[in-house]
């Protein structure tokens, strides 16, 4: 039970009275200063924000906006009509004529918008493509890129990797998947548009960017400070907040945000770090003198009595906790006063007590259950492959062939004698991706006329590293038994290694086509969710591998470029060599 303070000796009450008279002289001074000061400094910049990205939207969108409607009118002109199909009554010299006149009208659009980087004519039946630099013939490439962007129409621009770009048809009766029979495409400077943006950036560390979730377009400003998914994380970009002031905090430091809508380009963003407003506070700077001259004997003051009734039962707190950390669970602190720290120093007195013989009690617990566990995973052998592996081999010694009987034979002495051996838990790499290979060449032979193995050599220098037992073949077993098990044929089993300068990585992917996104979320999240009660065999070998390298090894899970599954054992190089 807790003893009760009196009152007169607690350091709540101490504080509290000292603070009291500290708050009050900061509340007088600093409402009526710096709300004030930063208010109307904020509202400054806002206003100048809000002014500059009405101004550069309305001119960015007026050009867009003519640029679409001079791509519309593009198609009204009668020459380009007889242009499209190639058995028209012209002569060549009409054509000719005809082809020039288009392209000095793709000229006068792209001096139309400083944004315009190119400008193309396609007409697929005649077989003309009029660009910037002249009239080309259409080829085979090109009829790939007008099937790609005639799906591209049903809105004024678009954004697609890293490229902003116009599309027209000029034919509303346009059917989808056939040839159209003209398509003008424009493509807009990305470049351009962020110097444009970099006008924006005033103030050091200030910033700017047009942002479209439709169609996931982040285009930042150049010299800007390139924060704009942070930003767009926080900010309310619904609608509801457009013109208004928003702030937001990235890695400690605030900056003042401005979002405007364009009609085309989605939403403008601008940010201040905020900061900024300082320059404009000097004209107080008088008034803080007074407040600063005011609050420092209080602060002496404060400092001193804290120091005395409250730093330093921290700092020996503290100190106790440095030797709790290092190790000394036998640390042991004392408080002559009767306050909070007695209680505290009480209390952390009974904690280490507490965590030393809680700390024996997990660790045996935690290698008795890491013992269990490889037991167990030891005894699960499938009496279903157990009797399918000797039906093969006794159809292999009926049809006398002796010689791929005794190999067959091998597998099963090598794979069977490697799980009765229980005198370690842990052995070199080599001998696991042996047991994983004779494993794996068992399968190879049963389901040899719908399956194929490629199973890499472990790299020489990889072959002493110590790792837990049965890490690699259960991982193989899943894949044969959930991922190729359904497989009529061609199915396709690859395990293969590879390193980079801190891990060696060991891959088992297949072709399995059980594996769809949920299926491949859900043994994702059986690893993430390391608590489950339910262990799994996938679970039980990342969760050996974590706790055996320190939980700097373990397992991942995700599409394989096969099609399937594709796990990775993770195995860190600098632990490899050790004995856990």
């Amino acid at each position: 039970m807790v003893q009760k303070i009196r009152w007169n000796n607690s350091v709540k009450t101490k504080q509290f009275l000292l603070l009291l008279v500290f708050i009050l002289v900061n509340v007088i001074f600093s409402i009526g200063v710096y709300e004030g000061a930063f208010s109307s400094a904020r509202d400054a910049i806002y206003e100048k924000m809000s002014a500059q990205a009405q101004f550069y939207l309305s001119s960015i969108d007026t050009q867009i906006s003519n640029t679409r409607k001079m791509q519309t009118d593009f198609f009204t002109d009668r020459k380009l009509a007889f242009l499209v199909y190639p058995n028209t009554n012209m002569s060549d010299y009409e054509r000719r004529e005809a082809l020039l006149t288009e392209e000095e009208r793709l000229l006068s659009i792209k001096n139309s918008n400083l944004f315009i980087e190119q400008a193309d004519m396609y007409l697929p039946y005649s077989g003309y493509k009029i660009t910037l630099n002249g009239v080309k013939n259409i080829k085979e490439e090109d009829y790939i890129v007008i099937e790609e962007y005639s799906r591209y129409t049903q809105k004024s621009i678009y954004y697609k990797e890293g490229e902003l770009f116009m599309v027209s048809l000029g034919n509303n009766n346009y059917v989808a998947d056939e040839m159209p029979e003209q398509l003008f495409f424009i493509s807009l400077s990305i470049d351009k548009i962020r110097e444009s943006l970099a006008g924006f950036n005033s103030i050091e560390g200030s910033g700017s960017f047009l942002y479209n979730e439709e169609n996931d377009m982040l285009i930042e400003s150049a010299g800007g400070e390139f924060l704009g998914e942070e930003i767009v994380s926080q900010v309310d970009l619904s609608g509801n907040m457009d013109h208004k002031m928003q702030i937001v905090k990235i890695e400690n430091k605030r900056y003042l945000t401005s979002v405007s809508n364009s009609e085309y380009l989605g939403e403008f963003v601008q940010y201040y770090p905020d900061d900024a407003v300082l320059s404009q506070l000097n004209v107080y700077k008088i008034y803080l003198s007074v407040y600063i001259a005011g609050t420092l004997a209080i602060a002496v003051l404060f400092s001193f009595y804290t120091e005395k009734f409250v730093h330093s039962p921290l700092k020996k707190l503290l100190r106790a906790f440095g030797n709790v950390k290092a190790g000394n669970f036998d640390e042991q602190i004392g408080h002559r006063r009767e306050d909070e720290f007695s209680y505290i120093y009480d209390g952390f007195n009974q904690m280490t007590k507490r965590i030393k013989t809680l700390i024996e009690e997990v660790y045996i617990y935690k290698n008795l259950k890491q013992r269990a566990e490889l037991k167990q995973l030891q005894a699960q052998i499938n009496p279903h492959f157990l009797y399918n592996s000797f039906f093969a081999l006794s159809r292999r010694v009926k049809r006398g062939d002796l010689e791929n009987a005794e190999e067959f034979a091998n597998y099963l002495g090598t794979y069977f004698k490697f799980l009765t051996r229980n005198e370690s838990d842990e052995v070199a790499l080599e001998k696991e991706v042996e047991h994983a290979r004779s494993y794996t060449n068992i399968q190879a032979v049963r389901f040899a006329d719908r399956i194929k193995v490629e199973f890499a050599q472990l790299p020489e220098e990889y072959s002493g590293f110590l790792v837990p037992r049965l890490i690699l073949q259960p991982i193989i077993e899943n894949a044969f038994q959930h991922g190729l098990e359904n497989k009529e044929g061609e199915g396709i089993l690859r395990i293969f290694f590879s390193e980079d300068g801190l891990y060696l990585y060991i891959h088992v992917e297949d072709n399995g086509e059980e594996a769809d996104e949920e299926y491949i979320k859900k043994m994702q999240e059986i690893i993430e969710n390391t608590d489950e009660r339910e262990v799994t065999g996938i679970l039980n070998i990342h969760k050996r591998l974590r706790i055996y390298y320190e939980m700097e090894g373990g397992l991942k899970i995700g599409r394989s470029e096969l099609g399937g599954v594709h796990i990775q054992i993770v195995i860190p190089k600098n632990k490899g060599g050790e004995n856990h």
